[in-house]
């Protein structure tokens, strides 16, 4: 009797944690996050009674998250590629089947597929995100743009079959003549970044985008106005009271010192307080709201993202709907936990385990979601054409960099020193020796203070930042 007790005051202590929300959890509930690093599932610990994580890659973060009771497995099956595979494999169904002899299990994950689905019906458990053919509905270039009431939001755009491009009314002439400058874009959800769009200024171009898409497998494509401006993002939740967002950021691709030429990877995110996003930040969350709304009417709820650009002119556009937790969901997570705002993942999961919880203010919380201090999360790929491994053994945590050096000060995966001068966060430091191949991610790092000038290219201390951590790894 003293342990549920016990278990009823712990759970209550959580439930009574923050001013902004109260909340009940069935204490018998075990978040599993799975993902190919372990870092991308933390964040909710504190927040749900019991969290476990399963990773495919070993790294510095294990044995931290390990020391601070997470359970974190590894099952060094990263050539794999696929959660899909890992969730098909005897080790991980008898670790999943181990932890339903006490708990209710819900899954975790990033990107749910048809595999994915199939592989948690086998296991028998939930997975705490919307279906995949749901997600199809506002991640497929053609058929979010079917949905009336958000039409209005995109560029002006056309849609054509990949057979008629190059034949009246989809020549290179007629097609400027109506747009100037325009984009070609696959219709298809699994294509991201740069391989499914060209940006069309000539003829030449227009050939070769045509020769692009012709390479995958879906049958449309989307052919819009190419609007020059600023590309930012903005993360939001669909609640039961509510649709929350948080601040806008620059995400940052493409970035020669961080990715390999010619690849569209991305490689992270700036926060300011830029004029450029604190003034916009109103008209992002009037899109918000109407692409939140248009969602939550078909049943979505939890996370989404959305891609933006802020024209020249001071109107923004519509680029694109990332309809599940996104890449940065970790860092907005970790930056939110920080300030003691419940996060906006916090709320996804509460939304897919059907939990009960009511949010005591909301306008008080919006306006903590949406705050944003000076910081930047970068990701470091491998932009050599050799593979390297790091030799020396680091801890995860907050490091030092002063007169070319790096000194390590905490260990951790909070944002806690995130406004301190010179410090730098690395959460996931790979294991030595583990080769890494060209464009493989290195390392990730936060900072405080923004990377990027307003030009938006990397500023002189940031690009000796990296080069000081890139120095780190050496030719396998």
């Amino acid at each position: 009797m003293w342990k549920e007790n016990l278990t009823f005051l712990i759970i209550m202590l959580v439930v009574n944690a923050h001013d902004y929300l109260s909340y009940q959890i069935d204490p018998n509930t075990l978040v599993f996050g799975v993902s190919t690093r372990a870092f991308d599932r933390v964040g909710l610990e504190g927040y749900i009674p019991s969290v476990a994580i399963a990773a495919l890659r070993n790294d510095t973060s294990i044995p931290f998250l390990q020391k601070i009771g997470i359970a974190t497995h590894i099952f060094g099956t990263e050539k794999m590629g696929k959660i899909s595979k890992l969730m098909q494999t005897k080790s991980f169904s008898d670790l999943v089947s181990n932890y339903q002899k006490e708990k209710k299990v819900s899954l975790l994950i990033t990107n749910i597929s048809p595999e994915v689905e199939k592989a948690a019906a086998n296991l028998r458990t939930s997975i705490l995100g919307n279906s995949f053919t749901l997600r199809q509905r506002f991640e497929n270039k053609v058929n979010v743009r079917g949905i009336i009431e958000l039409n209005s939001l995109f560029p002006p755009f056309l849609i054509a079959q990949k057979s008629e491009l190059g034949q009246l009314p989809f020549t290179y002439k007629s097609l400027q003549q109506q747009f100037g400058s325009f984009v070609l874009q696959d219709e298809s959800e699994h294509i991201s970044g740069g391989r499914g769009t060209t940006i069309v200024h000539d003829e030449r171009a227009y050939r070769l985008g045509i020769q692009k898409v012709a390479k995958n497998k879906s049958q449309q494509v989307v052919i819009s106005k190419y609007v020059h401006g600023q590309s930012v993002s903005i993360q939001a939740c669909i609640t039961k009271d509510g649709i929350f967002h948080g601040p806008l950021q620059q995400q940052i691709v493409t970035e020669p010192h961080l990715t390999r030429p010619g690849s569209s990877q991305f490689a992270g995110a700036q926060w300011s307080v830029d004029p450029l996003l604190t003034n916009n930040l109103p008209a992002a969350s009037r899109i918000v709201q109407t692409v939140g709304r248009a969602m939550q009417s078909h049943g979505y709820k939890g996370i989404f993202g959305l891609d933006l650009i802020i024209e020249e002119s001071g109107s923004i556009k519509l680029v694109e709907i990332n309809a599940r937790l996104t890449a940065l969901t970790p860092p907005l997570t970790l930056f939110q936990n920080s300030r003691n705002i419940p996060s906006l993942l916090f709320f996804h999961v509460l939304e897919h385990l059907n939990a009960s919880y009511k949010i005591n203010d909301a306008i008080e919380l919006q306006k903590a979601l949406s705050l944003s201090i000076p910081f930047s999360y970068l990701v470091l790929h491998n932009v050599s054409s050799y593979s390297v491994s790091i030799k020396e053994k680091y801890v995860s945590g907050w490091y030092e960099h002063t007169d070319g050096k790096l000194s390590f000060r905490a260990d951790g995966v909070s944002l806690r020193n995130i406004e301190k001068e010179n410090y730098v966060l690395l959460p996931d430091i790979p294991v030595p020796d583990r080769a890494i191949v060209p464009g493989a991610q290195l390392v990730r790092l936060f900072c405080k203070g923004v990377v990027l000038t307003k030009e938006g290219n990397l500023r002189p201390e940031s690009i000796r930042l990296i080069k000081q951590i890139q120095a780190l790894f050496s030719p396998v």
